[in-house]
């Protein structure tokens, strides 16, 4: 989600994936010849699903990739729902703030 105003638009965020992160937070073994992927987050379209707001400095997205920091949230790239290229979530949240 991604807030603007007063309203909530839904967008899908693009991530580059640490998986050897993963594979070590599971107790796997890392494989250095494949341990970057893409994570791809898109929104729900359930309205009693509300999200989470992005933009906002201390908005974060919650779970284990998450919170294990095997993705730089701030480096994700925001996309509208139509492909539309919104920006990195760092430059959302510093627009945010102003």
């Amino acid at each position: 989600m991604l807030t603007r105003r007063s309203e909530r638009v839904p967008v899908v965020i693009q991530s580059q994936l640490n998986k050897n992160c993963i594979r070590r937070n599971l107790g796997v073994s890392e494989i250095e010849e494949d341990s970057e992927g893409v994570l791809l987050n898109i929104p729900s379209f359930n309205p009693i699903v509300q999200g989470v707001a992005i933009n906002k400095p201390a908005g974060s997205l919650i779970g284990p990739i998450f919170s294990n920091h095997c993705v730089d949230i701030n480096k994700s790239k925001v996309y509208s729902t139509e492909g539309i290229f919104l920006g990195p979530v760092k430059y959302l949240q510093s627009k945010y703030e102003n």
